[in-house]
């Protein structure tokens, strides 16, 4: 409600949306356990900032194929999860922050952050394109920091870089937010495994880099 306060939306001042943008606002999310549950507490966390969420829940294939459709213009989604490639920020917010994310159909930059004129033409969404930059301006951006800037660092000067940039992000109001974080419980036979990693792309212990040791007994096995 502080948050409300400060924006636009909130004409009073009393962390409560009273423009008509927050009415009638689609929701998508998922209809497999357990995201009915989280969703209803989406709409219960949000409803007294004055968000009027319409729910709308499919499987997760026809979620991620709306989201990824720019003409689709969904407003809010707990459709997509995301994990980082490798252990750098680059591997995690180019896609979901760059233009080059945007693609009419299979798009990852759901947020449309940095969208061009061209990409809303060719996308179908030029009208609503055309009515954001009369009212707010130019579509905010970071490609010049991800791509020229913080992706020529390294060392602290490329994390200070992302810092400032992911900070710039959520100072400008893009919608990204974790809303459910997975928690994986690994159990090992401690008489058998000599060593395992864990594996930063899939938050999981990484299969491929286990390793046991030689005094196992041998298995027989049935041609």
């Amino acid at each position: 409600m502080e948050a409300m306060k400060e924006s636009i939306y909130d004409t009073d001042g009393d962390g409560v949306c009273d423009a008509p943008e927050c009415t009638n606002v689609l929701f998508l999310g998922r209809n497999v356990d357990p995201w009915p549950d989280i969703n209803q507490v989406v709409l219960e966390s949000l409803t007294p900032l004055g968000l009027d969420l319409v729910l709308r829940e499919v499987d997760t294939g026809t979620g991620y194929t709306t989201l990824q459709t720019v003409k689709k213009l969904v407003p809010i989604s707990a459709v997509p999860g995301w994990g980082k490639d490798y252990a750098d920020p680059y591997g995690f917010d180019y896609f979901i922050f760059s233009s080059d994310g945007i693609l009419c159909e299979g798009a990852s930059n759901y947020s449309l952050l940095g969208i061009t004129e061209e990409q809303a033409t060719e996308c179908d969404v030029k009208a609503e394109y055309d009515a954001f930059v009369e009212k707010w301006g130019p579509v905010p951006s970071i490609d010049e920091q991800i791509n020229d800037e913080c992706f020529i660092l390294s060392g602290e000067e490329r994390t200070a870089c992302f810092i400032e940039m992911d900070t710039y992000i959520m100072d400008t109001g893009i919608p990204w937010a974790p809303w459910v974080w997975a928690t994986n419980y690994t159990t090992t036979n401690d008489t058998n495994v000599a060593q395992f990693v864990f594996d930063q792309n899939a938050g999981i212990i990484s299969y491929v880099h286990t390793a046991v040791t030689n005094d196992l007994e041998p298995q027989n096995v049935a041609a």
